[in-house]
């Protein structure tokens, strides 16, 4: 899911998502977080 997706799908501003993606990156789940047609998409692993 890229970034606007988890806003509606969590029903959270964006500044909520982009703080949520790097408090998981700095947990060392950075492998789940990678580029995707110029976006930021997140592994629905990690959404799950």
């Amino acid at each position: 899911m890229n970034i606007k997706q988890l806003c509606d799908y969590f029903n959270r501003r964006e500044i909520t998502v982009r703080r949520a993606i790097k408090k998981m990156c700095d947990c060392g789940f950075e492998k789940y977080k990678f580029w995707g047609n110029k976006k930021v998409v997140i592994s629905k692993e990690v959404v799950e």
